[in-house]
């Protein structure tokens, strides 16, 4: 993350797991972020097409039952989506919002951009999480590699605000993995990907762009190759001793202030005390690193992502074409 980050934000994510911004922002912005909640249903919520969106269901079957469910996961993906959707949070939606803008343009004039260092960053999506006590809410966990997503690095960054004060009379505090750096369980994320890319153009040309899509990789006649190496870089971490309770950084945070923390290394949220919602804001960005891979513009039940990019040298948002070539905006990840 060096080439990503300021010194400072570097420092601190690598020895706290997280870095506040010196930003927090007021209540009108709250109050956009509540409305945006607001006009999300229950049943907007998205996070199980994560299940249901793989490049398994596009190999060969195994058995009858095994075709029967990869053709039903692929035509009707909502029937196991809705499984999940259940069991994590009241909303839990993944989504380009209109919030998104307004959000990073306040941040952006306030100093966002001062953590970072000269690397355009990709905005992939926005997430709304809400929840009451009786919800379930993620366990200790890591982001792993997401087939509908399916454009990620080891490096990727969210920005997250809660909505509401976060501290030990309320719960829900987010907690994050200190000194990642220091161990060996994510020295090889960047090159798990890459060995992943190299599978894929064995048997898929890239495209006009020198990109490998996703769709690309669907059709039937080389699902069956790339399927397996898919799972592969999908369990590596799997393998990997999980820190301690006593190596994760406890985050007290008030409404509307700003920190960023690295989404593949893990954290946790801790149970929510208080009557009323658990509502928090956040954006998912990533490097853009040259995987060879080709970010989509849609996934989770056909929500906007990869729309913008953070121009850290004009310091604005630019909309981002997933269509470019390799040279014109990726750069090394090594």
């Amino acid at each position: 993350m060096t080439q990503l980050l300021s010194p400072q934000a570097y420092q601190e994510i690598n020895e706290h797991g997280y870095f506040k911004l010196g930003i927090k922002l007021d209540q009108s912005y709250i109050t956009q972020a509540r409305e945006v909640f607001a006009s999300y249903t229950e049943t907007d919520s998205n996070f199980g097409y994560h299940y249901s969106n793989t490049i398994d269901n596009y190999s060969k079957p195994t058995s009858l039952s095994d075709g029967v469910k990869k053709f039903f996961n692929r035509n009707f993906p909502v029937i196991l989506a809705k499984k999940y959707r259940t069991n994590i949070y009241s909303k839990c939606v993944f989504d380009t919002s209109p919030f998104m803008s307004v959000f990073m343009q306040a941040c952006i004039n306030r100093g966002l951009t001062d953590a970072f260092a000269d690397k355009d960053i990709l905005l992939s999506h926005d997430i709304l999480f809400e929840s009451g006590r009786q919800d379930n809410m993620f366990g200790f966990h890591y982001d792993p590699f997401s087939w509908d997503v399916f454009y990620q690095s080891g490096d990727d960054l969210t920005i997250y605000m809660p909505l509401q004060d976060l501290n030990e009379h309320s719960g829900g505090r987010l907690l994050v993995e200190k000194n990642a750096h220091a161990i060996d369980n994510f020295a090889t994320r960047n090159s798990d990907i890459y060995d992943f890319y190299e599978t894929c153009v064995r048997y898929v040309e890239p495209n006009e762009y020198g990109l490998i899509s996703r769709e690309a990789l669907q059709n039937n006649k080389v699902a069956d190759h790339i399927a397996p190496a898919y799972q592969a870089l999908l369990t590596a971490r799997l393998r990997k001793t999980p820190p301690q309770l006593s190596e994760m950084s406890v985050i007290n945070a008030q409404a509307g202030e700003v920190f960023i923390f690295n989404n593949k290394n893990f954290h946790a949220t801790e149970p929510w005390k208080l009557n009323s919602k658990r509502q928090n804001y956040s954006i998912r960005t990533m490097p853009l690193y040259d995987f060879g891979l080709q970010p989509p513009d849609i996934f989770l039940d056909n929500r906007k992502c990869n729309r913008f990019v953070l121009d850290m040298k004009q310091l604005c948002l630019k909309e981002f074409n997933a269509k470019q070539t390799r040279e014109s905006v990726y750069y090394s990840w090594s």
